[in-house]
């Protein structure tokens, strides 16, 4: 006669899969990051470490995706539709849309670093607010917040409808 595995069991082993999956993840993310820095600093040009850069984002992807799965992700919707409260459905909207506008906000800025999406910051500097430095800090947030902005009302609408349907 088998023995059912008990839920101490099962709990532990979830908690050493995922310590593990975490340190895995921190040693990737060091690699990856020091060989970066390392190609940046040899070649003066971000074009010799465009893999780098997108395998971080990709493993910020991979690590939202398990924390989505970690939380039963098909889920989630009809725990949202549940809850009486609006304010918590909106909590993770807002969550998820920061997300994704800093990912969108990042591949757009690693375009404008290795030269594949053209952007004249001498033209902005030189008619409206004065130095470079001042100008790449105000385009990056403008891109962020306009896409944080698009991506909540899309998020927000379909959502919405998505938990009036389950309801």
């Amino acid at each position: 006669m088998k023995k059912k595995p008990s839920a101490k069991n099962k709990k532990n082993t979830l908690s050493i899969t995922f310590k593990l999956y975490y340190i895995v993840m921190i040693a990737c993310y060091l690699y990856l990051g020091s060989a970066c820095i390392y190609k940046y600093i040899k070649y003066d040009s971000l074009d010799k470490c465009i893999l780098e850069l997108v395998l971080i984002l990709t493993l910020s992807l991979i690590i939202e995706y398990v924390h989505i799965i970690g939380d039963n992700g098909r889920e989630i919707r009809k725990k949202l539709s549940k809850k009486k409260n609006k304010s918590e459905r909106v909590k993770r909207y807002i969550g998820e849309c920061f997300i994704f506008a800093l990912i969108v906000t990042t591949l757009i800025f690693i375009g404008i670093a290795s030269n594949r999406i053209n952007v004249n910051f001498y033209n902005f500097s030189m008619e409206t607010y004065g130095t470079i430095s001042i100008v790449i800090v105000l385009l990056t947030l403008l891109v962020f917040f306009d896409i944080f902005v698009v991506g909540l009302i899309l998020n927000y609408t379909i959502s919405e409808r998505l938990v009036k349907k389950q309801k």
